[in-house]
């Protein structure tokens, strides 16, 4: 098991994914076009020779344009600086989704979903681990229970599926390498309407009162249920769908920002 030590911890395991590169890179394409073709921002861009040295302003200005956005979406002091703040804040263990999706989607509250939804509110479930961390048995009533989190403010109604039988949501745990391509950091999900969710098996994990190193179960499980109705993470720090997770805390109770980015994605 993988227990959670802020001293043994480097800064890029739990930096942002790549999707704050890409907007930086989006935002200097879009800034290159504007200033013209060797300037940006009053700077003159390097050479190829200089590149091949290290000497890219370029780049820079990209590092510079990504920290600023994780600074932004984190309620940060805005910097474009690796500073302490920031720092500590890519320390904190984290989904695996992508906090920005590059969709024209819709806005509640401080809450966004990229736009996919099931299209029924009977949906099946499954639990297949392809690493033992805890049983089919154990995990159940915990995973249950995260279920009905969001049944209990919705159409929804989720169930057992039957031995032998494809269940719309697939839930276990995996190794850090098993076949898909997407940031594994705690536990990742897929939008509607593939519904998988998957538990990253290195970590510390529990299903009852967590100790400071340990990672609630229920908690994540709620989080990445979010995920396979369909909403993204939210930057209210007090929601589910909030994307950083501090280890031994339970958050398993839903914020209101995020019942009503459920509400206006299903409009019910």
């Amino acid at each position: 098991m993988k227990d959670f030590d802020r001293n043994n911890v480097t800064c890029l395991e739990y930096s942002a994914p790549n999707d704050y590169y890409q907007l930086a890179l989006q935002a200097t394409a879009s800034q290159e076009s504007s200033v013209g073709k060797n300037k940006m921002k009053g700077k003159k861009l390097t050479t190829g020779k200089e590149r091949k040295f290290g000497l890219d302003n370029h780049f820079d200005y990209l590092l510079e344009n990504a920290l600023k956005t994780y600074q932004k979406y984190y309620n940060l002091y805005v910097t474009g600086k690796i500073d302490s703040a920031t720092i500590k804040a890519m320390m904190i263990p984290r989904c695996g989704v992508p906090d920005i999706i590059f969709h024209n989607n819709g806005l509640v509250s401080n809450y966004s979903f990229p736009g996919e939804k099931w299209s029924k509110y009977d949906l099946t479930y499954d639990i297949k681990n392809d690493v033992q961390v805890f049983t089919a048995k154990e995990m159940s009533p915990v995973i249950s229970q995260a279920l009905n989190t969001w049944a209990d403010v919705s159409r929804f109604r989720f169930s057992k599926q039957a031995q032998g039988a494809n269940a719309n949501i697939k839930i276990g745990f995996f190794p850090v390498n098993h076949g898909d391509p997407f940031p594994f950091d705690m536990a990742h999900a897929f939008y509607p309407e593939r519904g998988d969710l998957h538990f990253n098996a290195v970590w510390n994990w529990t299903y009852n009162q967590p100790a400071s190193n340990q990672i609630d179960l229920e908690s994540i499980g709620v989080h990445e249920l979010g995920h396979v109705l369909g909403l993204n993470h939210s930057q209210v720090k007090d929601t589910v769908m909030f994307p950083k997770y501090d280890p031994g805390t339970i958050k398993r109770k839903l914020n209101k920002d995020d019942i009503d980015g459920l509400k206006a994605l299903y409009k019910f």
